[in-house]
């Protein structure tokens, strides 16, 4: 589970929203930035016609992004099947597969072939002809990023309602609008470099477009290196928040037939799915069948107030001797 207090949004995201709509809200923003990102790179790729080194680098990053996205999609689906023999626990780390791929990409193909085409330029810089058409088309990707940007950033606020900025990036489970959120960011201030790349061209600099090629690779590569550092623990493995799992223990301590939680774990097998397991102490005087029917009542009370929780196996143990003397907590 990870570390440090969770705010009063972990409960909400978990417990408190509709899991169907955060997950058409995350559908949405991917479908959205799709849309703009090959808008986007159709206007680039035509002002790079122009001779513009920069210009052709935004083009594939957009283009990246935009195929990008479609991987991203692709693993919302996927991982919405219900579960079956092979995945008893669904398929909801499907998505963290497929953004750990996108972030993959972006440092290997965005960051290296933007970096390559600017070091190209620099070695052999040149100037930009219809800078006019450069201009242009880096204003509509300003205004199409910058929407997609507005909007997925909405989305990811109501997500997160409560949290610090870092904090809701630290906890979050669902990587769709986190991703869309960064991609956008990169983009929109790519754009204001290759913008200054080719006004210094055309002000004498030749080397300067050339120089925001290798920058926008860069930036590239920074974005990447922060998704996969994101990605990485929930497609290890990641528990919920300890304020969520404090609850979740709590809910147990109120049943008077528990005596201690010995121990419980957690695991995201996706955004909406989770997997809670719990050793607990009973008292030693229960009958079989009244142990099963609070073990029951615990599981039903985890679910309603966590519906995000699929999954809870409870290990059944008799209280030892030291922990019947043990003050209730």
């Amino acid at each position: 589970m990870r570390t440090g207090g969770a705010g009063r949004g972990s409960k909400l995201q978990i417990g408190g929203r509709h899991h169907t709509e955060m997950a058409q809200e995350s559908k949405a923003s991917v479908v959205g930035a799709i849309v703009a990102n090959f808008a986007i790179m159709a206007a680039k790729l035509f002002a790079a016609l122009g001779g513009s080194s920069a210009m052709l680098s935004e083009a594939i990053h957009s283009g990246i992004d935009g195929v990008n996205d479609l991987l991203l999609l692709l693993g919302l689906k996927r991982s919405q099947r219900p579960p079956d023999e092979q995945h008893p626990f669904g398929y909801g780390k499907e998505l963290y597969f497929w953004a750990l791929l996108v972030s993959c990409s972006i440092l290997a193909i965005g960051g290296g072939v933007t970096i390559m085409e600017g070091v190209r330029t620099m070695m052999k810089p040149e100037p930009v002809r219809k800078a006019s058409l450069a201009y242009i088309a880096l204003l509509c990707g300003v205004l199409f990023d910058g929407g997609s940007l507005i909007y997925s950033w909405r989305q990811f606020c109501r997500q997160n309602q409560g949290k610090k900025l870092w904090e809701a990036i630290r906890e979050t489970k669902d990587p769709g609008s986190l991703m869309v959120i960064t991609e956008d960011s990169a983009a929109v201030i790519g754009e204001f470099i290759a913008a200054a790349g080719v006004f210094a061209n055309t002000h004498g600099i030749l080397w300067a477009d050339g120089l925001a090629a290798v920058l926008i690779g860069c930036l590239l590569g920074v974005t990447a290196v922060f998704l996969i550092t994101q990605t990485r623990s929930l497609v290890v493995g990641e528990g919920v928040e300890d304020d969520i799992s404090r609850a979740i223990q709590n809910i147990t301590g109120e049943v008077d037939e528990v005596v201690t939680v010995r121990a419980a774990h957690s695991m995201h097998f996706g955004p909406e799915t989770v997997l809670v397991t719990m050793d607990l102490a009973f008292r030693a005087d229960r009958r079989a069948g009244e142990l099963m029917h609070t073990v029951d009542q615990i599981q039903e009370r985890i679910r309603e107030q966590f519906p995000a929780v699929k999954y809870v196996y409870i290990a059944p143990e008799k209280a030892t001797r030291e922990e019947l003397k043990r003050p209730a907590a």
